[in-house]
């Protein structure tokens, strides 16, 4: 069993010095929420779901995100929340801030803290016996 700081990771994650990252439901990735229903037939192809919006409403939808002043992006949100899988990818590998940190956290949300985190300690880009590595330690805007 391995020990940091005297601290035993047995069933917790524990962020460096000790400090538990609070994990909240769901506890496993949002299938539904990701991928696009697979129709019966071979070979199958797998395809995150979406929307359907074009990079012009997208770009409508950021634009708007950022004009609103964070205490009124409630709709904006809602606009963002209600895209598919794939233009909420879009929005966050975009770069564009601050509407891809939000589009960043409904991703953390749909694929979920636990899943991430065990991906990132099986594959030894986050090492508890190396002092860390990769981490996500929150969802980048507050978003549940």
């Amino acid at each position: 069993m391995p020990f940091t700081d005297g601290v035993s990771l047995r069933g917790k994650l524990v962020l460096r010095r000790g400090t538990e990252v609070v994990l909240d439901e769901p506890k496993v990735p949002q299938l539904a929420h990701v991928f696009a229903g697979i129709p019966v037939k071979s070979p199958v192809t797998i395809n995150f779901s979406s929307t359907g919006e074009n990079k012009d409403q997208l770009k409508t939808i950021i634009d708007e995100f950022e004009k609103k002043l964070e205490k009124d992006r409630k709709g904006a949100q809602r606009k963002i929340d209600a895209l598919g899988f794939l233009e909420r990818l879009r929005i966050m590998m975009g770069g564009l801030v601050p509407a891809s940190n939000y589009a960043t956290s409904t991703i953390v949300r749909d694929v979920g803290f636990l899943y991430i985190a065990s991906t990132l300690l099986q594959s030894g880009l986050n090492d508890t016996n190396r002092n860390g590595g990769l981490w996500l330690g929150a969802d980048y805007c507050g978003a549940k």
